[in-house]
C-alpha cells in the first residue's frame, strides 16, 4: 500500500474524502442538508488548520464556491453503486454503507501507522467528527 502521508501533515485523497464524508454524515444525522460545497468546505477547514489537502483536486465552481472534483467523482461512483440515496450538487443522501466505507478506509490506512493515526485523530477533532 502506498504511504498516506507524503510530507508532514499531508493526507492522501481517499483519507480526505473519508474525513469530509464522515463530517457530512454527522451533519445529515442532525438534520442539515449536505451538498458537495459543504463537503468541500470541510477540506478547507482542514487546510486552514494546517492539514495538507494538496492531493485533492480543488476548483472554484461557477457559483463562486470551492468545489472538490475528487469528491464529486467519488460521490458519483457511490451513487451508482447504491451507497448513497441520491447525489445532486444541492444535496447528498448517505446510507450506512457510506459511513462504513469511510471508517474502513481510515482503518486500512492507519492500521500499521501510528503517526498517521494521530494525524487522522487530529483532523477528526478539527472537524468535530462524532464517530
Amino acid at each position: 500500500m502506498a504511504t498516506a502521508i507524503f510530507e508532514k501533515n499531508l493526507l492522501n485523497t481517499p483519507l480526505l474524502i473519508a474525513l469530509a464524508l464522515l463530517k457530512g454524515i454527522d451533519q445529515a444525522k442532525r438534520g442539515s442538508i449536505v451538498n458537495i460545497y459543504t463537503l468541500t468546505e470541510h477540506l478547507l477547514v482542514l487546510k486552514n488548520e494546517g492539514i495538507g489537502i494538496d492531493r485533492a483536486s480543488m476548483a472554484i465552481h461557477a457559483y463562486g464556491q470551492y468545489y472538490c472534483r475528487d469528491l464529486d467523482l467519488f460521490l458519483t461512483e457511490e451513487e451508482m453503486y447504491g451507497n448513497l440515496t441520491h447525489y445532486h450538487l444541492d444535496s447528498v443522501g448517505f446510507t450506512p454503507q457510506t459511513e462504513l466505507a469511510c471508517l474502513t478506509t481510515i482503518q486500512d490506512y492507519t492500521a500499521d501507522d501510528p503517526e498517521l493515526e494521530a494525524l487522522i485523530s487530529c483532523a477528526r477533532a478539527i472537524l468535530g467528527i462524532e464517530q
